[in-house]
């Protein structure tokens, strides 16, 4: 097998465990908890489609990047070894996260239970901290010069406006 497609199968492997609790599995629990259908509740519901089809562009575009242009996988323990700045990561330097967030919003959108919103910002803050404290910090050590560039040319959160 090469290496190509033994990153894309540990990714794969990856997704369904994180992404696939944690944007399927525990939101379901939340509506259900919360007495809700799964259906749309009203005509607002269906801006949902927009937000999960973003987020799947972002997340999916971003796995790509990592397994053809930096050599690795989303996970910490196989992550890329060339740095990653090019398609989804031009828009800003946290595409993967942004989709999974915009995800979560799309699912708040649709079933509209306020406790999604509250689970949406705790992952917002858990992500901001992690590339805050972790993830900037390790891609300077790691990649040097062309990292600092690219902080200082991308937008960590929201798209540069030109």
């Amino acid at each position: 097998m090469n290496l190509k497609n033994t990153l894309m199968l540990k990714t794969f492997g990856m997704f369904l465990i994180g992404p696939g609790l944690f944007l399927v599995y525990f939101p379901y629990r939340i509506i259900m908890k919360a007495g809700k259908e799964l259906g749309p509740h009203n005509a607002l519901s269906y801006p949902a489609i927009f937000f999960w089809l973003s987020g799947a562009y972002l997340i999916f575009g971003s796995i790509r990047s990592f397994i053809f242009e930096g050599k690795g996988t989303p996970a910490p323990w196989d992550a890329p070894k060339e740095l990653v700045k090019h398609r989804v990561y031009k828009m800003n330097r946290n595409p993967m996260y942004t989709g999974v967030l915009m995800f979560m919003l799309g699912t708040y959108v649709w079933s509209q239970v306020f406790s999604l919103l509250l689970y949406l910002l705790a992952f917002w803050l858990l992500f901001h901290l992690g590339v805050l404290l972790y993830e900037e910090p390790t891609l300077k050590k790691k990649f040097g010069q062309p990292y600092l560039y690219y902080l200082k040319s991308t937008n960590r959160w929201l798209p540069k406006l030109k």
